[in-house]
């Protein structure tokens, strides 16, 4: 039996674990500038950061389906989430905004003008997700977009994709563009993707 689809790109914060915004500074700062290998030695609060529940064996059942993320943030930071939640081996291609920008440009490009394209390239922008179904050689219709918020959903209509959306438990993102998502999944159901594939 075919898979309804043949790419599934997933969002991170929120979508696969802990938003930024549910992180302290410090927490945040270290997770931008640890050594993932590093990283538990170096908190000495205590902070687990890990997957949400299900998220794990969840992507590992999505077997002959192509994996991939696609988020925006700074580049160390996003990729060290997945270090550290065990996800980093399970996707390609990883687009992650600052560094899918700089891709695209030489050491002789200012980090202003770096910065200024990493905004025009970023979500709700549909580049990110046409340059990897162009790399994956894949379709878009044939393209599903996991997500938490109303950018991710305006991302992936943009783009041609199906969006599924994650529901955050903040109220504030939980109600919002769910028009026209295949499905609406809570964070402590996330293996419930699988019936949507």
């Amino acid at each position: 039996m075919q898979n309804r689809y043949e790419l599934i790109a997933f969002d991170i914060d929120g979508t696969l674990c802990q938003s930024g915004r549910t992180l302290t500074p410090e927490q945040l700062e270290l997770i931008t500038l640890s050594d993932p290998e590093s990283f538990r030695e170096q908190d000495k609060s205590g902070f687990n950061y890990s997957a949400f529940p299900g998220v794990v064996d969840t992507i590992k059942a999505l077997a002959g389906v192509r994996r991939g993320i696609i988020s925006n943030g700074f580049g160390r930071r996003q990729r060290n989430k997945l270090i550290l939640t065990g996800l980093d081996d399970l996707f390609d291609p990883i687009y992650i905004s600052e560094d899918f920008a700089c891709s695209f440009f030489e050491e002789a490009y200012t980090a202003d003008r770096k910065k200024e394209f990493e905004r025009e390239i970023e979500k709700p922008s549909p580049i990110m997700m046409m340059r990897m179904n162009l790399m994956t050689r894949t379709l878009a219709s044939r393209s599903l977009y996991v997500g938490n918020t109303d950018e991710d959903h305006r991302t992936a209509r943009a783009s041609g994709w199906d969006f599924l959306r994650i529901r955050d438990p903040d109220p504030k993102y939980s109600a919002i563009g769910v028009d026209g998502a295949i499905a609406v999944i809570d964070q402590n159901r996330f293996h419930e993707i699988l019936e949507y594939i």
